[in-house]
């Protein structure tokens, strides 16, 4: 195998101008072994697991003809909703993560079809390999694409029926700030340059800055808003 290996190694070298590769003294059998070792434990997602599901996203999306700049937009601003509601919803890095996943996925339905994308986007995330987490573990981030518009989930959704309490809160809180993050980038135009979230005792104040009026933005995110404040049980005030 070292012939093979040192001409991709040349073409990598000459493709990115370096002038040293570090090779490291071990191979795919004590990746794997790693790998076990981490799961067997239950450490949570490790950042060389990060890298790994959010390139992976990034190629699903790449494969269903995803609006890559809107979906990079709506986790950039999903991730920072998370980071600052994180006393509301006291969940971890885990979380965080699948919340980025789900935000880059969760507009690749439209490959399907424009009615019911978000049913259709459930489906392909879950059909899709997402490196890094388990299958339990991607259907949680299937459905946090699943909710990110139209109804809540209901008692005769069977696949949101069939997660632990545990992972049904976690599907709720998360999917509940996806509504916000894509009410921030409504327009795909990337008008929306920052926000900031205010939490008080009996509500939640977000303040947008931007380019505009903003009032299609202002419009998505009252209307997410109905969401987050059944699963928060804060009102929500757009400014």
């Amino acid at each position: 195998m070292i012939i093979p290996a040192i001409i991709i190694l040349q073409v990598i070298s000459k493709q990115t101008n370096v002038s040293e590769i570090k090779i490291p003294r071990v191979g795919v059998r004590e990746g794997l072994l790693i790998d076990m070792a981490q799961q067997q434990l239950k450490s949570g997602v490790t950042p060389v697991q990060r890298t790994q599901l959010i390139t992976s996203a990034r190629l699903a999306g790449r494969k269903y003809d995803y609006d890559a700049p809107h979906a990079q937009t709506v986790a950039r601003f999903a991730v920072a909703l998370f980071d600052a509601t994180r006393k509301l919803h006291k969940l971890g890095s885990d979380e965080r993560i699948f919340l980025e996943a789900a935000a880059l996925l969760h507009d690749i339905g439209y490959y399907i079809g424009m009615t019911n994308h978000h049913k259709h986007s459930f489906y392909l995330i879950n059909a899709s390999p997402l490196i890094g987490v388990d299958d339990s573990e991607k259907a949680v981030i299937a459905l946090i694409a699943r909710y990110h518009t139209r109804s809540a989930p209901k008692a005769n959704h069977k696949e949101f029926m069939a997660l632990s309490p545990k992972r049904r809160e976690i599907v709720l809180k998360l999917a509940a700030l996806l509504r916000l993050a894509e009410g921030l980038d409504r327009e795909h135009a990337n008008k929306v340059a920052k926000f900031h979230l205010t939490i008080k005792k009996k509500k939640v104040i977000l303040r947008l800055t931007g380019e505009g009026d903003l009032l299609l933005e202002r419009w998505a995110l009252n209307s997410g808003a109905r969401f987050f404040e059944k699963v928060y049980r804060k009102t929500m005030v757009v400014e």
